[in-house]
């Protein structure tokens, strides 16, 4: 005769062996909604998916307290990125670059704390930032991976003028062209408050020096500078005029014909905004609006 079954002993044999199920984590806070001293209290024990939150807001309101604590996180990151430099050690880097946080970048360099691939262009943007943070400027976005690209940074010079810090992945071409090619870009222009100041920056940032300048007479000099191992130069800086709100860099994009390039704009639905002009060297230029309102530059050798 069978034993009758005890309904209660298999449940309560189930109950002790089978694994409690895990409360999940409470949704994290949006960062920009703490104080300044939830935000520093967040960082010790912050998930990975919280951690590039918590840098763009400590970058946002300059926490330099906070500098210490995402020193301490890209450390413990380390053990989850073996044969990797994960993006959350790469956001914490960046808050010690925008903070002046140049020693604890080095110590993190020394220490090997942040492993793999991407371990030369995590410390390579993070050196980038600690020099504009250093001289005065901003960093505007906490670098974005593009995979298997590199990765990027929005960034300011001390005199406001926006642009884009860039570390590859991967080998690019980066070969000087001698000839102007349709579509591509030729000049790049910054109006800058002072330019003699801003061409000392770039100078610091980038090698660049200064080889010509043109007199602009009231506007001041047009100074001309080319970047290591240019033929030529590259760009130039000038003062801008009072009535131009704040500092900006302008692009100027190839092209065969200035006159024929004007009539596509207005075809296209764009808007010729400084009419073609001849510009000492022979070429012509000149600036326009997108039809978005997105503004922009042509060059050309012939009018």
């Amino acid at each position: 005769m069978a034993t009758p079954r005890q309904p209660g002993l298999f449940a309560d044999w189930r109950a002790r062996v089978a694994p409690a199920e895990e409360t999940p984590p409470p949704p994290a806070r949006d960062p920009a909604s703490l104080s300044d001293t939830e935000l520093i209290a967040a960082i010790p024990a912050a998930r990975q998916a919280d951690a590039a939150g918590l840098a763009r807001e400590t970058i946002r309101r300059r926490l330099s307290a906070a500098a210490p604590l995402f020193e301490a996180l890209c450390r413990r990151f380390a053990g989850f990125g073996q044969d990797h430099a994960i993006a959350e050690q790469a956001a914490a880097l960046e808050v010690l670059a925008a903070l002046g946080g140049k020693d604890a970048v080095a110590r993190l360099l020394h220490a090997r704390a942040v492993r793999g691939p991407g371990r030369r262009q995590a410390f390579q943007a993070a050196a980038l930032g600690c020099k504009v943070a250093d001289a005065g400027g901003a960093i505007h976005k906490v670098p974005v991976d593009i995979p298997g690209v590199g990765r990027f940074s929005v960034v300011a010079d001390p005199q406001g003028a926006a642009f884009v810090l860039f570390a590859p992945n991967m080998e690019m071409p980066n070969e000087p062209r001698d000839t102007a090619q349709p579509g591509h870009g030729g000049w790049r222009e910054l109006r800058a408050t002072d330019s003699a100041a801003a061409l000392g920056f770039y100078a610091d940032m980038f090698d660049w020096a200064q080889i010509d300048a043109l007199d602009m007479g009231p506007m001041g000099l047009y100074r001309l500078f080319a970047g290591p191992g240019a033929k030529g130069p590259i760009g130039g800086i000038v003062t801008k005029t009072p009535d131009i709100p704040r500092p900006y860099w302008l692009y100027y994009f190839d092209t065969a014909s200035i006159r024929a390039a004007a009539a596509r704009i207005g075809e296209a639905g764009g808007q010729v905004v400084t009419p073609p002009m001849r510009v000492p060297g022979g070429g012509w230029i000149l600036h326009a609006l997108d039809p978005q309102g997105a503004m922009f530059a042509l060059i050309a050798p012939a009018e």
